[in-house]
């Protein structure tokens, strides 16, 4: 019996649609895999499904042609030196594009590898890889083993059984619709399985309803991805694996409404480790599909070298070193582009989403726990996947982002030196192009620079990432209004030297503009707070909600005085402006964009604050920058917002009234709150 191919669809058809084998375990331990000439026929057969006569004839004639190649090329013997690596040839490198049809083009036009035997240098390993195939090949049904024996030369194999429609009393298409059933009813399954653990009833139900529609909904394209990639897997796979691969193989948006909902209480840890995977799972784009975008950019850009493995892959995009050669120079850069269909994975996203949700917010049963709308959320994270989307307004936000650039201090008892910031220059095409291009700078995570001079400077990464919340904070509040909305360590790079240190901000796909009325906005809704005035609280919230209001300022004073008179009866705590922007959604109120936008690089900061051991928050910093700002502060509140001065005075900030000698100097028992500047994801 030769291993690999030669069972080929019969084996891989039944193999993944018909077999239910229960508790059943390999020699290894390893799961059952299907080659990749099987999984590639399985494919074929997903991608003929639901498809017209013409589009049929054509995939079975690519797949002929293929066969045709596979037969002309002799059995190679391939020597491995152990199971890993005889499992990782085996199952070969599938393209894993966001298409089946791209993976399936780019296979097929490409020559196939032929018969392989895989020989190992030791027994003891060949023995296992035979132990292995006798056990994969067992777990046939019998009805089907009568198949085995039909295997003849390789002039005619799977392909040409499958070109030539040979295999049509299998009833392939039954078999695929009914593994689209089982996707399209994944929110039953999760109602009646996983999401029985989950405590808070919001979280439930909107997880329930929005699984349920989202894959019901998909386009068939992006199903039959899906069961491409439960091919590509392990066939005896849990149901809650089968469930992560779904989510792997959706769309973008998606992917940001599960880890939004994801936040919220109440959700097991084996659905937390579920959506954790997405952030390690990203697929890269293809070498030849990479080969496809530069083809036209032949024009625009002189490369002389560009590095097949990418520097950085991210759900939108993908980023690789190169060298081109402009004005007489070599330059090493560093080339971004959207990966391919992601403006239909987009689309279909925003379509699907914003169906559901308004389902979902309609509900009686989710009104009734008095959790937010996630219309509004959906709506929101359709702006920031199309804002990464755009290319052009990346560019202008890089561009943009050298208001960052300066040379500030840092320095502790152990250690002083000069932080220079700066931002990689934009290297302009000389036509339109689809990729951008800037210059390459070096350096490290901070934690690894913070590690290798660790016995020089032990509070490094200290130091650096309260300078980057300060720079970050102080721009956008008290500048030029500029924020990048995504500024984790994998964004910025770090470099030691004697003279300085040098940081460099990347990624700009994120980001924007704070107005100057937006930045009084959101300084008056942190005074308000402050202050617990129902009047300042009810202006701020008013003038920040859009348009479609359906209440008045004076209702919404109302309803604010009541919240607050509530407050003091329970003996709470009052509340801070994250607390008082999660209870304006809470009543329909929606933010502005920006102010959303604003508030992930908010949280991002937050968190690299308490990764690094600091011991100050968001809150503290913006606190102390509200007092080196206080004419600035003063002008947006009584001039912008029309606070009375006597009210600034009354409620006033401790730090901003002893700044300003034109008042007079009042004590406070608490200083100002500027965590309220920024809204947490409701």
């Amino acid at each position: 019996m030769k291993p690999g191919f030669h069972f080929g669809f019969i084996l891989g058809v039944v193999v993944l649609f018909l077999l239910r084998v229960a508790g059943a375990v390999t020699p290894e331990n390893v799961g059952l895999y299907l080659s990749f000439e099987e999984r590639l026929v399985v494919s074929l057969a997903i991608a003929e499904y639901g498809e017209t006569p013409e589009v049929r004839y054509s995939l079975r004639s690519a797949a002929k042609n293929y066969a045709e190649k596979f037969a002309a090329k002799p059995v190679s013997h391939v020597k491995v030196r152990n199971f890993n690596e005889f499992l990782s040839l085996y199952r070969g490198d599938w393209p894993e594009t966001h298409s089946l049809r791209l993976d399936l083009q780019m296979i097929l036009s490409n020559p196939p590898r032929g018969m392989v035997q895989f020989k190992a240098e030791s027994p003891r390993v060949q023995r296992q890889i035979d132990r292995y195939l006798a056990w994969k090949y067992s777990q046939m049904p019998r009805q089907f083993s009568q198949f085995k024996d039909e295997v003849t030369s390789a002039g005619k194999n799977v392909f040409h059984d499958f070109a030539n429609q040979k295999t049509e009393n299998l009833n392939l298409d039954a078999s695929v619709e009914l593994q689209i059933k089982k996707i399209d009813e994944v929110g039953k399954y999760m109602a009646d399985g996983p999401l029985k653990s989950v405590t808070d009833p919001a979280t439930r139900i909107s997880m329930e309803v929005i699984l349920a529609g989202y894959f019901s909904n998909m386009s068939l394209s992006s199903k039959k991805l899906i069961l491409s990639s439960f091919a590509g897997d392990n066939l005896l796979m849990s149901d809650l694996r089968r469930f992560e691969l779904m989510v792997q193989n959706s769309g973008p948006q998606f992917q940001k409404l599960l880890q939004v909902i994801t936040r919220k209480k109440g959700l097991s840890e084996d659905l937390k480790n579920v959506f954790k995977v997405l952030e390690d799972a990203v697929r890269k784009v293809p070498w030849q599909q990479v080969q496809e975008i530069l083809e036209p950019e032949k024009g625009n850009y002189d490369f002389r070298y560009f590095e097949r493995k990418p520097l950085g892959v991210g759900t939108m995009a993908q980023v690789h070193r190169a060298k081109i050669f402009k004005n007489g120079v070599l330059n090493n850069v560093v080339v971004r582009f959207i990966k391919p269909g992601m403006s239909e994975r987009i689309e279909e996203d925003r379509q699907i989403l914003a169906k559901v949700t308004k389902d979902l917010d309609a509900r009686v049963d989710y009104r009734a726990t008095g959790a937010p709308p996630l219309s509004p959320v959906v709506s929101d994270l359709a702006k920031t996947v199309e804002a990464e989307l755009d290319q052009e307004a990346t560019k202008k936000r890089q561009i943009q982002g050298k208001a960052y650039t300066r040379r500030e201090t840092i320095a502790d008892s152990n250690y002083h030196n000069y932080l220079d910031i700066d931002v990689p220059d934009i290297i302009v095409s000389e036509g339109e192009s689809k990729l951008m291009v800037q210059e390459m700078i070096f350096g490290r995570k901070l934690d690894k620079e913070a590690q290798a001079f660790k016995d020089i400077a032990p509070n490094l990464k200290k130091m650096v990432a309260e300078k980057i919340a300060h720079v970050w904070l102080e721009e956008a509040f008290f500048r030029s209004g500029y924020y990048h909305a995504d500024l984790h360590q994998g964004n910025f790079l770090v470099q030691v030297h004697d003279a300085s240190i040098r940081l460099n901000i990347l990624d700009f796909g994120m980001g924007g503009i704070l107005s100057k009325e937006l930045q009084a906005k959101t300084i008056l809704l942190s005074f308000g707070a402050t202050a617990e005035s129902a009047a300042i609280l009810a202006k701020a919230l008013y003038n920040l909600s859009d348009s479609q209001k359906t209440f008045t300022q004076d209702q919404l004073q109302t309803w604010v005085q009541e919240r607050i008179e509530v407050r003091k009866l329970q003996g709470e705590s009052p509340l801070d402006m994250s607390m008082w922007s999660a209870w304006a959604i809470e009543r329909g109120i929606r933010l502005p964009y920006d102010f959303i936008n604003l508030n992930r690089g908010y949280v991002i900061l937050e968190t690299l604050l308490q990764d690094s051991g600091s011991p100050l928050t968001m809150d503290q910093i913006s606190q102390k920058l509200a007092s080196s700002y206080p004419l600035s502060i003063l002008h947006k509140l009584t001039r912008i917002e029309k606070v009375p001065k006597r009210v600034l005075i009354k409620t006033g900030w401790q730090q901003l009234i002893e700044k300003l000698p034109a008042l007079p100097k009042l004590s406070f028992s608490k200083g100002p709150s500027c965590k309220g500047l920024f809204l947490a994801n409701p």
